[in-house]
């Protein structure tokens, strides 16, 4: 895409749900920026938290309904450890910090994964 300077539409048809986890991996496997700690917490802000993931609808923690559990962020982020497990050398973070994000995600100790993003 980049060495072609063309552009990429990803348009889902049910919206928001897997349009972050879908853009994340590809600008993490094409932007080197993006496998570095600040590049990837700038992505997990922006496709994630300013995107408007709706954590607190798939997320077990504040859903009434077992219906709506979607572990979308999750999947995404085994989807890293995998690529991570593969191309070790290529991410400036290790498997560990995937795991504490994981971790902080279901623990509800921030309010960041807790509610609604923007």
């Amino acid at each position: 895409m980049d060495k072609w300077g063309t552009s990429v539409l990803l348009a889902l048809e049910d919206g928001s749900n897997f349009t972050a986890q879908i853009s994340c991996l590809i600008q993490l496997l094409t932007d080197n920026h993006y496998r570095t700690i600040k590049g990837f917490n700038s992505l997990i802000e922006k496709e994630w938290l300013s995107f408007g993931h709706r954590f607190s609808l798939h997320g077990r923690q504040m859903s009434e309904k077992e219906d709506n559990f979607a572990p979308i962020f999750l999947q995404f982020l085994d989807a890293v450890y995998q690529i991570h497990r593969q191309f070790p050398h290529c991410f400036e973070f290790n498997e560990y910090y995937l795991e504490m994000l994981a971790y902080h995600h279901c623990s509800m100790r921030f309010r960041t994964f807790v509610c609604d993003s923007e």
